[in-house]
């Protein structure tokens, strides 16, 4: 096992701008944002591991264990180890800090609201609903 590193920050902003300038965080380290309630996983494109994301990406499938870099040298590789994942999600959860649930609640309020703005757009236009 590795050795897995842990960095603390103010914001997500701040965590995010960190991962891609701060050569001391590495791919998979642990990004803790508790004045947002957020746990994520350091990469190019850091995630949270937790419900509230702030800055972060969220993974749409919630699928860390298959999440695998698209691009470069790295390419195919999984981005993240189980053990990174594991201790994300503890962190999270001994913070009482909700872990993300699939699919995550942000994507479900952008369906509903692009469902209800395609409903209002047919109403207006005089298609029944």
């Amino acid at each position: 096992m590795s050795t897995i590193r842990i960095h603390f920050f103010d914001s997500t902003g701040d965590a995010y701008d960190m991962t891609q300038c701060d050569d001391t965080i590495k791919n998979g380290d642990i990004l803790v944002i508790e004045s947002e309630k957020v746990v994520g996983l350091a990469d190019t494109w850091p995630v949270a591991v937790t419900e509230h994301s702030g800055n972060l990406h969220i993974l749409s499938d919630g699928q860390f264990e298959t999440y695998r870099h698209e691009f470069g040298q790295d390419a195919g590789e999984r981005v993240f180890t189980d053990e990174q994942i594991k201790v994300a999600k503890a962190i999270a959860t001994a913070w009482g800090f909700e872990l993300q649930t699939y699919p995550p609640q942000s994507l479900v309020d952008t369906a509903e609201q692009i469902l209800a703005e395609q409903r209002a757009d047919k109403e207006r236009r005089g298609y029944s609903v």
